[in-house]
């Protein structure tokens, strides 16, 4: 009885390990990437026990025919009389791997090499020459290479440009070559939805590029980001896609576009420059900067155009435009006020563009939905990232803003010794900065780098007047910036010579005190004998004068 109390505890333990076996198996198979494509018939082989099933029309797509095989390590994989597709091939491992996800899980691709009759008499005829005819007895597509029209780039994002190139055999010159997307989201979508011309085959060799950033009329919207099935194909016979077609078959990874960023300094002075520098995927145009005052809950907007996925610009405070407060436009800022709870929004288009008028020459830039996302974004930047979720990309960064600041340190010197000047600021790098001494006439200028600056004004610069009157004294140093904002003042003595230093004050020794002296010991009751005596010797002398 006790037993039969615990089947239902013992079932529902099984199904919940059931759930943690299935669960890594799930999550590898739809995260793997590793497709190895094979020509049916030909050998292969394993190097651990393994379990196949089929046949599916893509990585992770639908079952177009049930299959499912287990074949040894070592032993051959009999494809011969397979068909063509995607089979999911999973090491064979006891429960523990299996419950860790510790196992091999991946993808084959099964090709066929038609041999294709001729119809038209006896001699093979040539593809293009009369609708339907083959052109051998072994036509073969095959795409070489699939790579983002941007150098470098090795990812594909919705936005970029797609270059597929390929290679033919048997297929004459002249033969359209086109493709068809198969998607989780889209069934099936042909170039022509896509707005893409068909390339042709010239010396046997083809290619067509795909922009992703296209709106699709067919889906009334753009791309998805997916991963998509290519099947690139050779037109051959009734136009479209047929089994019959010498194709080939790729897998393009197509992600949301992204943006990101960075400040030369996270803190700038209020009449400098915003210096930012940036990489996006997608290849947009333009991203938005977003400019926000948290405290004062202002906001102000410049746009930066992107070339080939970066952007790069120094930003001032007249460069913003136009400027928001939570409750609408306010007049523009000629430069930064001083806070240190800014933030920096750089706002990526997306693949639906803007949400809002992007041109400040058009009445609707301040009339549209940009005013709204101006007071928003003033009022809470938060909500406004919040609201935005996959349409515009979104990417952050604190700011402090602080009045400018210099400091100057000059030395002393010896009469014949140059003058160095140090200073340090908190102007931005390049800022030139003027040095000047005044009572000499001499003046130099030097350029702010990591916030310090330096100028050595050499002895022999000193014009020969001032020195023929002597140049012991003390002078002033004086530093500004060319715009006559930040200032700093200095002073520094020549000296004729080198001071001597005082010497140095020897301690006297310290005197020793002499030795206490021991009292000697009395022996006791001597004090006595000697009054007793003296009493005596008293009375002897009163009975004496009588």
């Amino acid at each position: 009885m006790s037993n039969v109390k615990k089947m239902p505890l013992i079932m529902a333990m099984i199904l919940v390990m059931s759930v943690f076996v299935s669960a890594p198996f799930i999550a590898m198979a739809e995260n793997n990437k590793n497709v190895k494509t094979y020509v049916i018939s030909e050998q292969v082989t394993f190097d651990y026990d393994v379990t196949i099933t089929g046949v599916y029309d893509k990585v992770n797509g639908s079952v177009i025919k049930e299959y499912k095989a287990e074949v040894a390590a070592g032993e051959e994989w009999d494809t011969s009389n397979l068909k063509s597709g995607y089979y999911h091939v999973v090491e064979k491992v006891g429960f523990i791997d299996r419950l860790l996800g510790r196992y091999d899980d991946f993808w084959v691709q099964l090709k066929e090499v038609k041999e294709v009759v001729p119809v038209y008499g006896d001699e093979p005829a040539v593809y293009g020459a009369r609708e339907g005819a083959p052109v051998s007895t072994a036509a073969n597509v095959r795409v070489e290479s699939v790579s983002n029209a941007i150098e470098g780039m090795d990812e594909y994002a919705l936005g970029d440009t797609i270059i597929v190139k390929g290679t033919v055999e048997g297929i004459s010159d002249g033969t359209p070559i086109r493709f068809l997307l198969k998607g989780t989201y889209l069934s099936e979508i042909s170039d022509v939805q896509l707005g893409v011309a068909p390339s042709r085959v010239t010396g046997g060799q083809f290619e067509f590029t795909i922009d992703t950033s296209k709106r699709v009329d067919f889906l009334r919207s753009n791309l998805y980001p997916d991963v998509y099935t290519m099947i690139v194909y050779a037109d051959q016979g009734l136009p479209g896609y047929q089994k019959s077609d010498s194709s080939d078959i790729v897998t393009i990874n197509l992600k949301m576009p992204t943006v990101t960023f960075e400040l030369e300094n996270n803190t700038v002075t209020t009449i400098g420059d915003i210096r930012i520098k940036g990489e996006t995927t997608g290849n947009p145009d333009s991203v938005m900067v977003w400019l926000v005052n948290e405290s004062a809950k202002t906001a102000a907007v410049v746009k930066v155009p992107v070339e080939n996925n970066t952007f790069e610009a120094e930003l001032s405070a007249n460069d913003f435009s136009p400027w928001f407060s939570d409750r609408g436009l306010i007049d523009p800022k000629d430069k930064f006020t001083p806070a240190t709870d800014y933030v920096i929004l750089v706002v990526h288009p997306g693949v639906d563009g803007y949400a809002y008028p992007s041109s400040a020459a058009t009445p609707e830039y301040v009339g549209g939905s940009l005013i709204i996302n101006g007071r928003l974004i003033a009022n809470d930047y938060t909500k406004f990232v919040s609201s935005v979720k996959g349409d515009d990309i979104v990417a952050t960064q604190p700011l402090n803003i602080e009045l400018p600041y210099m400091e100057l340190d000059v030395p002393n010197v010896i009469a014949g010794e140059d003058i160095a000047v140090n200073g340090t600021t908190n102007l931005a790098n390049e800022t030139v900065v003027l040095v000047e001494i005044p009572a000499m006439g001499l003046i130099k200028n030097t350029k702010v780098e990591n916030g310090q600056f330096k100028v050595v004004f050499p002895d022999a610069n000193i014009p020969a007047p001032i020195k023929e009157r002597g140049l012991a004294g003390t002078y002033s140093v004086t530093a500004r910036d060319i715009d006559n904002i930040s200032y700093a003042q200095a002073d520094f003595e020549i000296l004729l010579e080198e001071p001597v230093a005082p010497p140095e004050l020897v301690a006297p020794p310290e005197l020793v005190a002499p030795p206490e002296p021991v009292a000697e010991e009395e022996t006791p009751g001597f004090g006595i004998f000697v009054a007793i005596a003296g009493l005596f010797a008293v009375a002897y002398l009163v009975v004496r004068k009588r």
